[in-house]
């Protein structure tokens, strides 16, 4: 039977803690590494929602994207966290590490998208994607990134007229990185979070911007991370979310 450490290990070795920026909180946060596991269940983020969950399918195991403890604490008094605890339930974030992996978020990412001959770009130490469409206009790609994403809406900058072929991707928060993609000769970036004077930035540079949400765009690495975790954990059930959702709503 599985225990506490071999499943951390097993998710260091999708996502090395190398690869985490010095303010994240990674790895085994809660739970003795010990114990036995017999059930996980994988979401992006722990909450309210993600706790009953758990508790409901009887997880023993939560594995997440965000780091459930962020910032770093000195003292557990929050429900949450004591609720875990006093169900021997344990708890394993992988969050800029798993970003940067080869099989991370941004790879799955630019998967999910269809784009082809896929390669990484150091974008001040996190690596997002870059990956190639045919020529396509920007209204034509911002319909496929809808449709692979399953979602109804996106924000953008650029004409739907423009042609594009040449794709940066950065899964969640990667507004930041737009004149990276640009210096990279990319017609078009993927990425979520962008704020009004980042928007008029890509204008300025010339750049397309699709904003695809913070959820979404992250989101896909999720089922990745529980096919990796079925494929090597023979005796451990493996159950992914079905209640995590962006917490930004549309009317």
């Amino acid at each position: 039977m599985a225990k506490v450490i071999d499943i951390v290990n097993l998710m260091k070795a999708l996502a090395p803690v190398e690869l985490a920026e010095d303010w994240d909180n990674v790895g085994l946060l809660i739970g003795n590494s010990e114990r036995e596991v017999h059930k996980i269940i994988v979401m992006l983020d722990f909450d309210k929602q993600g706790l009953e969950e758990a508790l409901e399918v009887g997880a023993d195991m939560i594995i997440t994207h965000h780091p459930a403890i962020m910032p770093k604490i000195s003292s557990i008094t929050d429900p949450l966290y004591l609720t875990l605890i006093e169900n021997k339930i344990s708890l394993c974030s992988m969050h800029t590490n798993l970003d940067s992996a080869d099989e991370g978020v941004n790879q799955v990412l630019a998967e999910t998208l269809g784009l082809s001959d896929i390669e990484p770009i150091d974008f001040d130490g996190l690596f997002g994607r870059i990956g190639y469409v045919n020529e396509c206009t920007l209204g034509e790609f911002i319909q496929t990134v809808k449709l692979a994403l399953d979602i109804d809406y996106v924000r953008y900058v650029g004409s739907k007229h423009n042609t594009v072929t040449k794709i940066a991707v950065v899964g969640g928060g990667g507004a930041d990185f737009i004149p990276n993609a640009k210096i990279a000769g990319c017609d078009v970036y993927v990425t979520a979070d962008v704020k009004y004077h980042q928007a008029q930035q890509a204008d300025k540079l010339g750049i397309n911007i699709i904003d695809a949400g913070h959820f979404e765009t992250e989101n896909p690495v999720i089922h990745k991370v529980s096919r990796y975790l079925r494929a090597n954990l023979e005796e451990v059930e493996v159950i992914t979310s079905l209640r995590n959702k962006s917490y930004i709503k549309y009317e």
